[in-house]
Parts: C-alpha cells; sequence; structure tokens
C-alpha cells in the first residue's frame, strides 16, 4: 500500500470589513506578527500568496500627549544578528511622513515613496504606490500576519498527495540546500492563501476616508495637534542644524560628500516591482534590494544590471552603464 501525507492549503478568508478600526487604535503592540515579504495575486483572481517568511517583529506605536499616535516601529524579534533592531520606522513628526484623518487616520506613509502602513484585522500591510486621498494603492510590499492568526478557514480541504522517495542528494545538492536553510529561502514557494485582499483593503481604505471627510470641528483638532508637533520639531532641528553647520567641521564633511557624490549614480526603480540591482559580472549574491518607487546609490565606474528575483537569479538586465552619469541619475522602467 502507498503511504499518503496530508498537505494543507492554507486560505484565510478575511473578515476585514467587519472592524473599521483607525490604525493606532488596531495596531497591537503586545503581539507578535510574522513578516512575508513577498504578496502577490498570480492568477488575477483576487486570491494573494503570501511568501518569503523571513522576521518575527512586534510593532511600537507613540502617542501625543493630545492621544494621537504618530509613530511606528516594526523590530526584529527573530533570534539573529538582527534582533532588536528597527525594521522599519515611521514617524508623522518627521516631514519625511503623513498621517491624517484623526481620529480614523488608516495609514501612515512616506511623503515622496508613497509607501506606507495600514493595520486592519490580524494584518499590518506595507502599501506601495498609495494615492494622494489615501483611498487606493498600487500593490502590496510585504505584510505581517498576528501570530497565531495564520490558522486554516473551515473551507480549506485536505488533499491527498504520494508521499515522494527520497532521492539521495549529491554534495553540491547538500550544500545547496544548506545555504538556502541558513539564508531563510527553503520553502519559499509556499505560501499562505489570502481571500479578497486587494477588495478588502479597498473597502477599509474608502470606508475610513468617508468618516474622516465627516469629522467634526473637535475631531479635525487631531490632525492639526500632529502638524504642531511637526512644526515644533523642525523649528528644533533647524536650530540645532544652524550651529553645527557653522563649524570648521561641518565643512569639510560637507566638502567630502559633494566629491563622494560625483563619484556616485543614483538609480530610480519605477518598474512597479521590487528589483535587484548588483554589478555586472560580479558576485550575484552581493545585491541591493530597491522597491517600487524607490533608489539606491553606486559607484558610477562600473556596469550595474538588475533582476527581479532575489539575488540575481536570472541573468539581469543592464540599469547602467559605466561613467555615464556619474553624479547624476538613471531610472529603471
Amino acid at each position: 500500500m502507498k503511504k499518503i501525507i496530508v498537505s494543507i492549503v492554507f486560505v484565510l478568508i478575511a473578515t476585514l470589513t467587519q472592524a473599521q478600526n483607525s490604525l493606532f487604535n488596531n495596531i497591537s503592540t503586545t503581539d507578535q506578527y510574522q513578516e512575508y515579504w513577498s504578496v502577490y495575486d498570480e492568477k488575477g483572481d483576487g486570491v494573494y500568496t503570501a511568501t518569503k517568511k523571513r522576521f518575527l517583529v512586534t510593532f511600537q506605536t507613540e502617542y501625543l500627549a493630545t492621544g494621537e499616535g504618530y509613530k511606528i516601529e516594526a523590530v526584529i524579534e527573530s533570534e539573529g544578528v538582527n534582533k532588536g533592531s528597527a525594521q522599519h520606522r515611521y514617524d508623522a513628526t518627521d516631514n519625511y511622513y503623513l498621517a491624517s484623518g484623526y481620529p480614523y487616520e488608516s495609514i501612515l506613509k512616506h511623503k515622496y515613496k508613497k509607501t506606507g502602513f495600514v493595520s486592519i484585522g490580524d494584518y499590518v500591510l506595507l502599501l506601495a504606490g498609495i494615492s494622494d486621498d489615501g483611498t487606493s494603492f498600487e500593490g502590496i510590499e510585504k505584510i505581517y500576519i498576528k501570530k497565531g492568526a495564520a490558522t486554516p478557514s473551515k473551507e480549506a480541504e485536505a488533499e491527498k498527495v504520494e508521499k515522494p522517495k527520497k532521492k539521495k542528494m549529491s554534495f553540491k545538492e547538500r550544500i545547496k540546500a544548506l545555504k538556502a536553510k541558513a539564508t531563510g529561502i527553503a520553502g519559499s514557494n509556499s505560501g499562505i492563501k489570502i481571500k479578497d485582499l486587494r477588495k478588502n483593503i479597498t473597502t477599509y481604505l474608502v470606508a475610513m476616508k468617508a468618516k474622516q471627510d465627516a469629522r467634526t470641528s473637535a475631531e479635525l483638532k487631531g490632525d492639526k495637534n500632529i502638524i504642531s508637533a511637526r512644526e515644533r520639531g523642525d523649528a528644533d532641528i533647524k536650530k540645532y542644524n544652524d550651529s553645527i553647520k557653522a563649524t570648521p567641521e561641518y565643512k569639510k564633511t560637507m566638502a567630502f560628500h559633494k566629491r563622494r557624490e560625483g563619484e556616485q549614480v543614483t538609480i530610480y526603480n519605477e518598474t512597479g516591482r521590487t528589483i535587484y540591482v548588483f554589478e555586472k559580472g560580479h558576485t550575484k549574491f552581493m545585491t541591493t534590494e530597491v522597491w517600487n518607487h524607490g533608489s539606491t546609490k553606486v559607484e558610477c565606474d562600473e556596469d550595474y544590471v538588475y533582476s527581479f528575483t532575489e539575488k540575481g537569479s536570472d541573468a539581469g538586465v543592464s540599469c547602467y552603464t559605466a561613467n555615464t552619469a556619474c553624479g547624476n541619475s538613471v531610472t529603471v522602467k
């Protein structure tokens, strides 16, 4: 008799529209979240797959004395050299980040990159290409799922699969498998299926925008409190910076950076996807991850190529030719 094993396909039927909590009210600071840094709708049928499981994180938040949440940090909890470090830090009192709509705030986003955090149900999502009115987005950069939430739904079916015979691995294959395990990419093709993810996020954002538009005069003060805190922070920073700029050490440092920038080129990513940039002809393990609408600076006297797959596992597409744009930029589309 052939032995069989049972494999479960995880399908989470998200009930995200049941609770329209604001961002800072919904995000948990006591639970751990599992990060998946690849989220895509492969068949275009509304079922998203979350893959590339990586770190366990906890979220830390900070509030103004007037009650408005303004800061979110994703802190890595997984054992290793990164444990305890902040993976992301978004701060609405910093001039690079924006949050509005208090007390019905739904997004904390980067002012220029248009990426931002949204928290719905048991999920925290990093969205890309967020619209100015906060009701739509282009894609999902990554998803964090609250630990314990990723369980099979009642609709999940058990599929019988014949257990494959063990194949003896060559020495080269064993080394490759160990490398995959060490870098956390083993099993990256499997993941969690989430039904109607984009639809539910959009429904949430539109519903929160309607609440924001209907705020009372008293509720509108929340946005003003955030803006006031940002301006106070800018004033203090400017005063400090002005005192530093007057020193000879600062002037020397700036002169060095100016020379240094002339030896580099900035590569902007406008492909709609995350890319991996690496030197042509050099090891593909030395890659730089660049999110959509993001950028990276590299030495301008080398040729560079990019890949859509982690660690440049495909051949790479040329994106910069050596010594053609030193001190300037190029855009990958």
